[in-house]
């Protein structure tokens, strides 16, 4: 069975200049045959969280939000990478 490496890339990264130069060298230095990236919320899922403290919304509500928004993130990072 081959092992996968989980890779999580804080969203906040998205925002880091030269971004794809940085996480092609580490990916370089690093290397493993099989990787899943995971990207973080960043700042998008923080608007979120400063509504809900400002404007209390649903627990459950406010969660498959931010998961809906990590996809749009995850996109992000593609087109960066």
């Amino acid at each position: 069975m081959r092992r996968v490496r989980v890779v999580k890339l804080g969203g906040s990264l998205l925002t880091l200049p030269s971004l794809r130069e940085k996480f092609l060298r580490w990916c370089y230095d690093h290397p493993h045959p099989l990787s899943l990236i995971v990207v973080g919320g960043g700042t998008v899922v923080d608007a979120v969280r400063a509504i809900d403290q400002a404007n209390p919304i649903e627990d459950e509500f406010a969660h498959w939000l931010c998961i809906d928004l990590m996809r749009h993130t995850a996109r992000l990072a593609h087109q960066i990478l």
